[in-house]
């Protein structure tokens, strides 16, 4: 079987390391795979050269009349490779809004009753209103993103995901290894008793303003590490603003420490008290799984919409917060409330919805309870605030490290329920099915129940608010 894999980059990441582990579980199964991706990857990529195409129509930005040439490019490298087409298209996030090009070739693949397995890590209807609405102006509505029938499957990381499509898509949870750790960092490299680390890019998505509270209250002798910068000028715009404000308030953290030192992500690991993830928005949440496997617990900010899937597998994540209070007082009430509904109605109105003023009160008024704010559902500029009045001492943002024995426990609940051979068998049977079928024409999903149910299960978080 040919199986070409799709995505927009292979820059250091999720999708990437996904895309590597399918490669290596469908390689030892006997699959021919060819990767396509919009940009040449990186010098030190673990995935054979010669089975890379670089097809520059898939990069970020490509406009919906570009797909004609998408698919033509796309066909070229099969055809330089294998001498013909691809038994499967495997596309990795191709509807979320990153490229017009893209989805509108998946439909035409469909239509077409090509093999197409459209695998869905992020959604543009999470907390990502500018991808929505970039993806509507290109493509019209009702958009044709979600192909499913005849040929082409979707499928999804989590039976949240499974949920919002409107349930009876396939889930195929990623594969989990052990991080490929090479030259692990020392405390004494970064200057310090011990440290904590965030193996991570610093995207917008991650808080990082709520990385930096817990680094405010951080035990003498301990630092903060957050190993990558991002790349997105959105992103490196929220980021430079948390580096410099780090810098004025001299706080224990230690920024794009993978780049300064030469190092992998995962180097940091071995070192580390605990690894931290304060994210407030997972496609499938590898962050809550890796460390484990490299012997290093996991703490920080609980996404249940993630982590059920973990925790009805064995993995004990209870120590993690779903909530950090900031006390009554320091933000104040009404006038976050009152901007809360605004922004409420913007991003909704980048959705192409009306205002919703009980929908936006509700959200606005969920964050706070009898302890306070939620910290996750402040702007930049109330988390400023309350970073500030956590370092007068008017509260105390704690983080608890994982209980003993939860190691030991939790690295043989990953190994047995995500193993790599298992994720290669999955997608086999997939495959298969796809290509057995009948030549159907596809049904395309209604986008519009699914955008009102990733509303509805988001909660208030800082991402509704300009950066």
């Amino acid at each position: 079987m040919r199986v070409a894999i799709l995505h927009y980059h292979l820059r250091p990441g999720g999708v990437t390391r996904v895309i590597e582990l399918a490669a290596d579980a469908l390689t030892a199964a006997g699959v021919d795979v060819l990767v396509i991706a919009g940009e040449a990857q990186p010098a030190s990529g673990r995935l054979a050269a010669g089975r890379v195409a670089v097809v520059p129509a898939l990069a970020y930005g490509e406009p919906a009349g570009e797909a004609d040439v998408l698919r033509r490019e796309v066909s070229l490298a099969c055809r330089r490779i294998w001498g013909g087409e691809a038994d499967v298209l495997h596309t990795h996030n191709h509807a979320l809004g990153k490229n017009a090009s893209f989805p509108s070739a998946v439909a035409a693949w469909a239509r077409e009753g090509r093999a197409v397995l459209a695998q869905i890590h992020d959604f543009a209807e999470k907390a990502r209103p500018a991808n929505y609405a970039y993806l509507r102006g290109a493509l019209g509505s009702p958009l044709p993103i979600y192909p499913h029938g005849g040929r082409a499957s979707l499928a999804v990381l989590t039976r949240h995901a499974s949920q919002l499509l409107g349930g009876g898509i396939p889930v195929v949870p990623n594969p989990i290894v052990p991080p490929d750790i090479r030259r692990p960092v020392s405390a004494a490299e970064l200057g310090c008793d011990r440290f904590r680390v965030y193996p991570s890019r610093g995207l917008r998505r991650k808080n990082l303003g709520e990385f930096l509270l817990l680094a405010s209250c951080a035990p003498a002798g301990t630092k903060f590490v957050v190993t990558s910068s991002p790349s997105s000028e959105a992103d490196a715009r929220v980021y430079s603003l948390w580096r410099k404000l780090a810098a004025e308030w001299g706080l224990p953290v230690v920024f794009d420490a993978a780049e300064s030192l030469g190092r992998g992500v995962y180097d940091f690991l071995p070192a580390a008290e605990f690894a931290v993830t304060t994210s407030v928005e997972e496609g499938f949440g590898m962050a809550f799984l890796e460390p484990w496997l490299a012997g290093v617990g996991v703490s920080g900010r609980d996404l249940p919409d993630v982590t059920a899937d973990f925790q009805s597998a064995g993995i004990g994540l209870s120590h993690l917060y779903r909530r950090l209070a900031v006390p009554h007082g320091i933000i104040d009430r009404s006038s976050h409330i009152a901007a809360a509904k605004l922004a409420h109605d913007a991003a909704r109105a980048a959705y192409g919805l009306p205002p919703d003023p009980a929908s936006a009160a509700g959200a606005a008024e969920s964050a706070w309870d009898a302890d306070g704010v939620d910290f996750s559902a402040l702007p930049e500029s109330g988390q400023i605030t309350a970073i500030r009045a956590a370092l007068d001492r008017k509260f105390e943002a704690r983080i608890a490290a994982a209980p003993p024995g939860a190691i030991t426990t939790n690295r043989a609940a990953i190994a047995q329920n995500f193993p790599s051979a298992a994720y290669g068998k999955r997608l086999l049977e997939i495959y298969g099915g796809l290509v057995s079928r009948p030549d159907s024409p596809p049904v395309f999903l209604d986008p519009e129940p699914v955008l009102r149910a990733a509303l509805a299960a988001s909660p208030m978080r800082f991402t509704i608010y300009p950066p």
